[in-house]
């Protein structure tokens, strides 16, 4: 007698996949199939015999702003929103085709269609960027700025003439504030200072005019010429009402040319260029500062509030999205 039977029966009965679902086209998910019993996926072997996918899945990247613009164009839906990042290290545009609904009964979507730009420093930039606040020797100072020369500009001969949005960015990096009134901080019986301004009314502007900022040119002229003399001076004062005695150590550096005439080293100058690449040109103002250390000179090139510069740029351009596509703009990452 065969006794085997019932053990074929028994593994054709146990190998057999389990369907999990209906066994249509549309709702088929689900097997669990023979090896292991381990669960598969039947659903991108559907997938694949559909005419068309029954969603838009896209991670797509451009390179501009305006492809950005023409992307969300095409394909956005009134549930789109658009995420910016102003973050200096990493500024970036993202916007989700299919995002959530809205109000309170918002109805949840994938959110897996979108479309991202992250913003390319410029050449320019990125040269200036990586000298920043660094140490240059009086050579590489006059080299750099051989080089770089044509991103230089030279400052307005009239700050009425420029345009209110770049008055607006350069007080702002600067620091530079409209005062709230006058200020009187001397003591009835305290002598105004020789050079006490007080009383000359004050504006951001009138400050930003304070600010000696210096032509490509001169730049150039000073670092192929200047030398730099320090002079050490010990002031003593004494007040006989008290008997206090003062002593005031103070370090005085001499700038000139070759052939001796006094140079003035301006405080600042501005570069024009995009701070992203295929962007608008803005200036862009930088720091300028010397050193003497021992027989050296060292020369600083500092771009000024370099993270509120990038979230400006980047503010522009999100302005600019919004604008022309209609959609909100949300400052931050859509997912933590």
């Amino acid at each position: 007698m065969d006794n085997s039977q019932p053990i074929i029966e028994a593994v054709e009965r146990l190998s057999a996949p389990t369907i999990i679902g209906e066994l249509t086209q549309d709702n088929l998910a689900l097997a669990i199939v023979p090896a292991g019993k381990k669960i598969e996926n039947l659903q991108p072997f559907l997938d694949k015999l559909r005419d068309a996918p029954r969603r838009i899945e896209a991670a797509a990247c451009v390179t501009t702003v305006t492809s950005f613009i023409d992307y969300v164009d095409r394909f956005k839906a009134p549930d789109t929103a658009i995420f910016a990042t102003d973050d200096a290290s990493s500024p970036s545009l993202l916007a989700i085709v299919d995002f959530h609904g809205q109000g309170d009964a918002a109805a949840p979507r994938f959110g897996v269609h979108t479309v991202r730009y992250g913003f390319p420093l410029s050449d320019q930039i990125t040269a200036w960027s990586a000298i920043s606040g660094h140490a240059l020797a009086h050579s590489d100072f006059a080299t750099f700025l051989a080089d770089r020369q044509f991103d230089i500009a030279n400052p307005p001969l009239d700050w009425m003439q420029v345009d209110p949005a770049t008055i607006k960015l350069l007080t702002h990096l600067l620091n530079l504030g409209d005062d709230a009134g006058q200020i009187d901080d001397t003591s009835p019986d305290e002598p105004p200072a020789d050079d006490d301004d007080r009383y000359i009314p004050r504006s951001a502007l009138y400050k930003l005019r304070q600010i000696r900022f210096g032509s490509a040119q001169r730049l150039i002229q000073l670092a192929r010429t200047v030398e730099v003399s320090v002079n050490d001076r010990a002031t003593e004062g004494y007040n006989p009402k008290t008997g206090e005695r003062t002593v005031i150590f103070t370090q005085e550096h001499q700038t000139s040319d070759k052939d001796g005439r006094k140079v003035i080293v301006p405080d600042a100058f501005l570069l024009r260029a995009p701070v992203f690449e295929g962007e608008t040109s803005q200036l862009v103002p930088v720091r300028l500062q010397y050193r003497k250390k021992g027989g050296a000179l060292c020369w600083f090139m500092t771009l000024v509030e370099w993270r509120r510069v990038v979230r400006f740029a980047v503010k522009a351009e999100a302005d600019r999205v919004h604008e022309a596509t209609g959609l909100p703009v949300y400052y931050g990452q859509p997912k933590a």
